[in-house]
Formats: C-alpha cells, structure tokens, sequence
C-alpha cells in the first residue's frame, strides 16, 4: 500500500511544531498481533522508523485515558481513579512499570480482566454505589462512544511511522505486510458464495490519515489473478446533539473495476464534518478503507468452457446411445481423456498463495469438473453393463452441467466486477 499525503501547515494545526517534532504519522490500524515482513520505505526507497510495541501502546494508552477523563468531565464525575488508568493501560498493551515484561498470553489476559471489569460496573449496580472507581467504570462503560474506544484499543493499535515531516511538505509512505485476510462477511451462505466467486471478496483495514493530512493518498495493488471490484476511502462519525446521538459516513473516494486502486482526498474542506446538525459535537472518527475483490475473468474462461465441452459429449453420448449408435471404446475414452489433460493447468485459480487460499472451493470444483471426464472414460474402457453405463453417464453429466452452471455464474460475476464504473 501506497500513501501519498501532505504534512498539514503550522496554520491548519499550530500544535504540531511542539506536540509533534519527529513527524509521526499515523497510518493505520491493524490488529494486535505480528506483522510478518513488514516493509515502510519512503518516496526515494529509503527504509523509515517505526514505533516499538511500548510506544505504540503508551501513545494508545494516553488517547484512552485523555478521552476517559474527558468523558469523567462531561458527566460531572471526578477525577479518573489510578486503577481506572491502569486498566485503561492493560486495554492497550502498556506495560505496568519498567520491569514489566509481560508474554502475549499474560497481555491478553490483562486485556480480559479489565474489560471484565468495566462490563460488572454495569451489571452490578451495586458495586458502582460502593465506591468511586466502580462508579467510574460503569459511565465509561455506559458510553457508546467510550466503549467503543475501549473495544476498538483492546483489538487494534494505532500505527505510526516517524517520516521527520515539516509541516507543509509532501510525502510518500509505502507500507507492506503479510496478515490473514478476515472476512467481513456473516453467515454460512455468504462464505459459500465468496468461495465460489458468486460474491465479492470483501476486506479493508482502518485508519487514521484521512483527518489529520492536508491531502491523502492511499494506493492498493492486488495480486494480477484478482480485480478490484469496488475500493473505497471514507470516515465514519458519531455525534452528539440535542436531538441525540447520531452516525454518519461518508465515502470521499471510490475506485471500481481496477487492479490498482488510486484512492483521495484532500483540500480542508473535506475534513469539516458532513451533513451534521450545526450545534453537533464530533466524539469520534474513524477513518476506514472498504475493498470488495473477485476473480480475473480470463482465469474463470479456460475452465467454463472445458466443464462446457465436458457436458456436451457427455449428453452427446447419452443421446447417441438413446439412438442405438454404437460405441468404440478405446476412440471414446481417448476423446474423453485429453479434456482432463488440457484442464489440469487450470485447476487452481492463479499462483498467488492469497488467491489459493481464497478460492479454496472453486478450485475444488474445477478439480471435480476435470475428474468427471477421467470417471466416464473409465465407464468405457470397462467391460460394463450397458444399462450401467447410462446410469453412470447420466449422473456425470447432471453433475457436470451443475458445475458448468456453477462456473458460469462465477464468470458472469468476475465480468461485471472486472467493468470500471464511473466513481
């Protein structure tokens, strides 16, 4: 991923010159676990220091507790209670003291522990009317917006990168990483059909930068198997007004029908609030980038039309046989057999171990398509029963013409994802 953004002015952000004098930016939000071959270079290639786990949690944990103590404040309670900051610190991964080296398992059990806390202050009333820090625990926790930091800081960290940025200036961050991609989708249905190429592959990640940057630019490349059906930059808001809470989101930019998706927005005006009542108050923004992938078409073709041929002999053959025409085995059986031959090439979607792994039942069924023929060839060569080879051939070829289905719906799909509509 590709970053292209502007370090906002002295004028946009006075507080940068003395808050922030090693130009850290933030550029995402990934989960809280390892991030193999991780690679920040800069525009000129040059390789860019990023922050240590212990950073990247104390700078979490001082947002955290900076949005908790001003929470504390709006409702009239007093001042955050030191095991309420040190539980807020055990959410973000922070060690305790300086000869605190806690395993990952210990992290995620204080992690536990404290949002197990914070969910008895609302569960148990009584506790909160016992004492001051129960009572803490349950307004923060009684918050949407609060809880939902606390959720989001218990999975995710901010993740920043020093580029020793004046303000004013343009950079380039190019960011790399392997991680699992998690699947967004709910329900047994839509994986089924994501596995299959019947649905988009929908994935995305947070981030930060859309608020803080003059301009941000954000560039995605997916492996050359896949196509980028929809790519979308945006931010989503929650609010406080007189008439209550409220959310909202909106999309700046949107690419579709793309291998490489050019995502931006800039211009000041683009980081004022939209379409929110005038006496609203921002409690909270986060910025998100939304992908929704498919196959290639040209790597589904191949397949389609071999299932195709596949089922035509195989219905040829039933007719022929219904005719009364008889059969060569040894001729029959080597028709059949170079199908199978010509369609091992294809029986995996593309090379790239993403891919693989994403379309783990699609290459099944190409596979299937292309024993289907070894299995009739099979029922020719042996000395069978002709009744039974109706029966086998009929059972084939309704198997066949399902995945022929199957694979041209997948096609269709990855065309009409592959077409670039107007953003």
């Amino acid at each position: 991923m590709s970053i292209d953004f502007t370090y906002p002015t002295a004028s946009a952000a006075p507080y940068l010159a003395n808050a922030n004098p090693r130009g850290l930016v933030p550029l995402g939000m990934p989960e809280k676990r390892v991030m193999h071959k991780l690679d920040v270079v800069d525009e000129n290639g040059g390789s860019l220091p990023v922050l240590t786990r212990d950073q990247n949690s104390t700078i979490s944990a001082a947002m955290l507790i900076l949005e908790a103590e001003g929470t504390l404040a709006a409702g009239g309670v007093g001042g955050l209670e030191q095991s309420v900051r040190r539980q807020l610190a055990d959410i973000c991964g922070m060690r305790r003291r300086g000869g605190d080296w806690p395993t990952e398992e210990m992290r995620l059990i204080r992690v536990r522990r404290a949002l197990r806390r914070f969910v008895m202050a609302v569960d148990l009333p009584l506790l909160s009317e016992a004492s001051a820090k129960w009572a803490q625990r349950r307004t923060l926790w009684s918050d949407d917006v609060m809880r939902g930091s606390i959720l989001q800081l218990a999975r995710r960290f901010v993740f920043f990168v020093e580029v020793g940025a004046q303000p004013g200036t343009r950079r380039i961050v190019k960011m790399s990483y392997q991680e699992r991609v998690e699947r967004d989708s709910s329900g047994q249905m839509a994986r089924f059909l994501e596995g299959f190429g019947l649905r988009s592959f929908p994935t995305g990640f947070l981030t930060r930068g859309v608020f803080g940057a003059d301009s941000y630019h954000a560039e995605i490349e997916v492996p050359t198997e896949l196509v980028i059906k929809t790519a979308e930059l945006g931010r989503v808001l929650v609010y406080r007004s007189r008439t209550g809470m409220g959310i909202t989101t909106e999309v700046l930019s949107r690419e579709s029908g793309v291998h490489l998706a050019h995502l931006f927005a800039g211009g000041r005006e683009r980081v004022d609030p939209p379409d929110i009542p005038s006496d609203a108050v921002v409690d909270e923004m986060v910025g998100f980038i939304d992908l929704r992938l498919a196959l290639r078409p040209g790597l589904l073709w191949p397949p389609f039309v071999i299932s195709l041929a596949t089922t035509g002999i195989l219905a040829a053959g039933l007719a022929l046989t219904a005719e009364g025409v008889a059969t060569r085995p040894e001729a029959a059986a080597a028709i059949i057999v170079v199908l199978p031959a010509v369609a091992a090439a294809y029986i995996v979607p593309g090379e790239h171990h993403l891919v693989r792994r994403m379309y783990k039942a699609l290459r099944l069924l190409v596979l299937c398509a292309s024993g289907i023929s070894f299995v009739a060839a099979a029922t020719l060569a042996l000395d069978l029963p002709h009744d039974v080879k109706v029966i086998w051939w009929k059972t084939l070829g309704g198997v066949s013409c399902t995945i022929t289905v199957l694979l041209f719906a997948a096609l269709a799909h990855s065309i009409l994802a592959a077409r670039n509509r107007p953003a």
